[in-house]
């Protein structure tokens, strides 16, 4: 607030508070209601959480791993990413992340392969605990 001739200090401060009491009542609310995406995201350490924008709207972690969020709708169980131009209901989830697996596998086993190529063993202790917790 800097200074308004339509309304007062006290009057804006009592409207932001407003919208603010209204975003948390609608997120709690929205807390209340799991369904087995939320659970599933959960599951997944996507990190699921209400938007505040309405009782249906969630967001979570994209699991590209990129810096932006998946949008999620508890209505009829769905979610999307924009960026990444995927969406579906929890079987879609699932493959999209065992697609993410296996690709960060491949790239994990690539490293792995050109250390013991170029030095006859695991060189890096980030590579060496991934095969171990992997196989």
């Amino acid at each position: 607030f800097q200074n308004s001739v339509v309304f007062t200090r006290q009057e804006f401060d009592s409207i932001i508070k407003s919208m603010k009491d209204e975003k948390l009542a609608i997120m709690e609310q929205a807390k209340a209601y799991q369904t087995p995406l939320i659970d599933y995201l959960r599951e997944q350490q996507l990190n699921p959480r209400p938007t505040g924008y309405n009782y249906n709207s969630w967001v979570a972690r994209c699991p590209c791993g990129g810096n932006h969020q998946i949008m999620v709708s508890t209505l009829n169980d769905e979610w999307g990413c924009g960026y990444c131009k995927r969406k579906g209901k929890i079987p879609e989830l699932e493959k999209w992340l065992q697609e993410v697996k296996i690709k960060e596998d491949q790239k994990r086993l690539s490293k792995m392969l050109k250390e013991l190529k170029e030095h006859g063993s695991i060189q890096s202790e980030e590579t060496l605990k991934w095969w171990l917790n992997r196989y």
